[in-house]
């Protein structure tokens, strides 16, 4: 069981890792990246360098709430555990995410 948690913290950090590295090139915006919830499960990020950038809350809610459209033409896209703050995501979500590099 031990080694069952240490793989999983080191994928869940090298997710953490590449999240920031996506968020940093693709998006201009720092991140801090970090497990959450008592199944660490989902990641979540928290911008350092002002807000994230609302076309990426966009890009996000059609991952994370594919039938709620109507937020995704706001402005100012904030639905569940996506806001201008900070975003959480399943750890599958973000792998998804970063394989489409979108």
């Amino acid at each position: 069981m031990k080694i069952a948690n240490e793989v999983l913290n080191v994928l869940d950090e090298a997710t953490g890792n590449e999240i920031k590295k996506y968020m940093k090139d693709k998006w201009k915006t720092v991140v801090k990246a970090s497990k959450v919830g008592s199944s660490n499960k989902f990641m979540q990020i928290v911008s350092i360098s002002g807000d994230i950038p609302n076309e990426f809350r966009k890009h996000v809610v059609k991952i994370a709430h594919p039938n709620d459209t109507k937020q995704i033409t706001s402005d100012d896209v904030s639905i569940g555990n996506i806001s201008k703050h900070r975003v959480t995501l399943k750890t599958e979500q973000w792998d998804a995410l970063l394989k489409k590099k979108g």
